[in-house]
């Protein structure tokens, strides 16, 4: 008997995402999928099924996953760790788009990425935060940037 995280896998991305979220939220719009699908640029990608995805597309697929789960945050640990430039900026974008509406903490060691996508900044080292750069407000884009001691 194969569980639903193996089932999930094998399914086309689309019908996964269908099958996974009609079954556990009755008031889900499948138009939802289709507009996070297009924002984390999979939509031409929906009739693939997920384990033949790419690592690049596995990973914004599991955001895609947390974002119908209808969450007031999304915490995210170094969430382009693995992933090339090419995609790591898809889901930098994504993640900022969806920042309009979900509160994304995302915790990172890559100045240039926290330089380009915050709204704001919060330096820490060795446990102790060491900076606090502009004001947030909720719905916006924080990174946690933490130096390497």
């Amino acid at each position: 008997m194969r569980s639903e995280k193996e089932l999930f896998k094998l399914a086309q991305l689309y019908v996964g995402l269908e099958e996974q979220f009609n079954r556990t939220s009755s008031e889900f719009e499948l138009d939802e999928i289709k507009e996070l699908l297009i924002k984390f640029d999979l939509w031409e990608h929906r009739q693939k099924k997920v384990l033949k995805c790419s690592n690049g597309q596995k990973k914004r697929i599991q955001f895609i996953r947390a974002i119908l789960h209808n969450p007031d945050l999304i915490l995210c640990d170094e969430p382009t760790a693995a992933l090339d430039h090419d995609n790591a900026e898809l889901l930098m974008n994504a993640l900022k788009e969806v920042s309009k509406d979900i509160l994304v903490v995302i915790v990172t060691h890559d100045v240039a990425l926290s330089d380009k996508y915050a709204d704001r900044i919060i330096k820490m080292g060795k446990g102790i935060i060491e900076s606090d750069e502009n004001s947030c407000y909720l719905g916006e884009c924080a990174l946690v940037e933490y130096n390497s001691p």
